[in-house]
């Protein structure tokens, strides 16, 4: 009931006791891969809708119970994908990557395929949020081979992703055809927990075509389907980014402001800006301006941000390494004094 309602009707008024039934009934169960398998729709469940803080516990359980004797391979596999798909989503994409290809060589070692796509779509996210071309294109290509036997949901994964890679590239022809393929097989697979993120591609392409008004009517789909405060918090930004575009400065800055401080209570740092120019102007702003200045500072770092010309006039940009000569002599390595074991030459 709990996975029924997560997947297609996540506002259902009755979907948080029916989690709790859920985690409460694992008491009962002495069966480690039934457990692993609950918990992982948990965990998927509050990736999507921005729940972070209630993840803790089930991740906690997930480790735990993939390292035992008696979790099946299949149920080893899940645990690590949830896993790696819970540190991609609060920003440790190192650890995310690391996951991934664990969780791939166990599949090539037990025979066991049947989340590879899924594996290689969490690594897809992190490399574009890291900015590592090289790895988003190796996966990709890896994706496309499961492409025809991928049901509606795995098509609409594939797509969404495309989607993402060619703006990044700069390819709005490709980001178009692949965003309606993404509609498209978001909305046949009928699952509303994702389908709010094919629309908030959808506007960016929108966007970058010059059809603002398409592009907001994109964003206001995505909230309305979303109803959380992460779908509100992706959906600012994009309005920020597309105002700041337009020149419509205190606009931009507003629509920044509030996606900043939800931002900051959710700690979410996936904003759904995978240009990287565009994500560091929109930090640049924030820091100008004196807006959740450590917030803005942590997606600088995860996200390894440098903006087109570099702000030296910024005090605050997270620069790894400060070197103060004019006035005092200072070295400042990730915001701390650099300190010396024995007298400095």
């Amino acid at each position: 009931m709990f996975i029924a309602l997560a997947f297609r009707q996540p506002q259902h008024p009755e979907i948080e006791k029916w989690s709790e039934r859920m985690l409460s009934s694992l008491d009962y169960h002495t069966n480690i891969s039934v457990k692993i398998s609950a918990l992982s729709r948990q965990v998927t469940y509050r990736i999507f809708t921005g729940d972070f803080e209630k993840m803790v516990l089930p991740i906690t359980l997930l480790r735990q119970w993939r390292q035992s004797r008696d979790a099946s391979p299949t149920a080893q596999i899940i645990a690590k994908l949830v896993e790696a798909g819970y540190y991609r989503i609060t920003g440790f994409h190192e650890k995310c990557l690391n996951l991934i290809n664990e969780g791939l060589e166990l599949a090539r070692t037990s025979g066991i395929h049947f989340m590879d796509y899924v594996f290689l779509a969490h690594g897809i996210m992190s490399a574009l949020s890291k900015n590592d071309t090289a790895t988003v294109e190796n996966f990709l290509a890896k994706m496309e081979s499961y492409l025809s036997r991928l049901h509606p949901w795995g098509k609409f994964f594939y797509h969404y992703l495309r989607t993402r890679e060619a703006l990044v590239r700069g390819d709005i022809k490709q980001a178009s055809f692949h965003s309606e393929l993404s509609l498209k097989f978001g909305t046949d697979a009928g699952c509303h927990l994702t389908l709010w993120i094919c629309h908030v591609m959808k506007a960016h392409v929108m966007h970058r075509l010059g059809k603002d008004q398409e592009a907001q009517d994109h964003l206001s789909h995505a909230l309305n389907i979303s109803q959380r405060k992460l779908g509100e918090y992706v959906v600012l930004m994009a309005e920020a980014l597309f105002a700041l575009d337009r020149g419509e400065e205190a606009s931009g800055l507003a629509s920044l402001r509030k996606a900043l401080a939800i931002g900051r209570e959710g700690k979410y740092l996936d904003p759904y800006v995978d240009q990287p120019s565009a994500m560091a102007r929109l930090c640049e702003k924030a820091l100008e301006a004196g807006i959740e200045v450590e917030y803005v500072q942590e997606l600088i770092r995860r996200r390894n941000l440098i903006p087109e010309k570099l702000p030296i006039h910024l005090e605050h940009w997270p620069w790894p390494l400060k070197v103060f000569t004019l006035g005092r002599f200072a070295i400042l390595r990730d915001g701390e004094p650099l300190q010396f074991t024995r007298k400095v030459q």
